[in-house]
């Protein structure tokens, strides 16, 4: 803490304003997937279109057996779909890490020795596929196999989600943050994607 009974200004703030940030991400990323009682995430969108898209069961999906289902799952990805440049497997972390252990215990690390778990990792054998861990399906088992374009994310002024105020309140004898944004999601194209619930 800075010297003296009245600060105004604490040496920590660009800390705590990361950690405010972080928070705000995590956050809209769970919105963005699952959404919640104001948004209507992915999530909701796929189900809203899920007479047209490709449905499967994501039963029997195990660190033993995961490998095996994302090739059932690519097997379904619809004609139109099967060809374009870049196509998504989007899960949660926990069923990622499932993933990566049946490629470890497979020995395919040839395939993904080094790699930025933004990126997610190429599927063996499919060089368009990628299976992309998000941090908006925690806690879910639900996973979506889409080309890129057909899950669409809008935002009213991107630029509100991630600059927020930060100021020092007299009248509270505290820091304060305050963030607001608009955001929703919408799918292009239901019949082309793949939706594993």
């Amino acid at each position: 803490m800075n010297p003296g009974s009245y600060p105004e200004d604490l040496p920590f703030e660009d800390i705590l304003t990361l950690e405010q940030s972080e928070l705000v991400s995590r956050l809209i990323d769970t919105q963005l997937w699952i959404g919640d009682s104001v948004v209507n995430g992915i999530l909701d969108a796929v189900d809203a279109a899920s007479a047209t898209t490709v449905n499967v069961s994501k039963t029997g999906f195990t660190s033993t057996t995961a490998i095996a289902k994302v090739d059932e799952y690519a097997a379904l990805i619809p004609a139109e779909v099967r060809g374009a440049a870049n196509v998504a497997l989007y899960l949660s972390f926990a069923e990622f890490d499932k993933y990566l252990i049946n490629m470890r215990q497979a020995n395919y690390y040839h395939f993904a020795p080094d790699f930025n778990t933004a990126d997610g990792v190429t599927h063996p054998g499919m060089d368009n596929l990628k299976v992309i861990p998000v941090m908006g399906l925690a806690g879910s088992t639900r996973k979506v196999i889409a080309a890129d374009g057909n899950i669409n994310i809008g935002f009213d002024n991107e630029l509100d989600s991630s600059e927020f105020q930060r100021w020092y309140s007299m009248d509270n004898q505290s820091l304060r943050f305050r963030i607001r944004y608009k955001l929703g999601a919408a799918i292009a194209f239901p019949t082309q994607l793949v939706n594993i619930n």
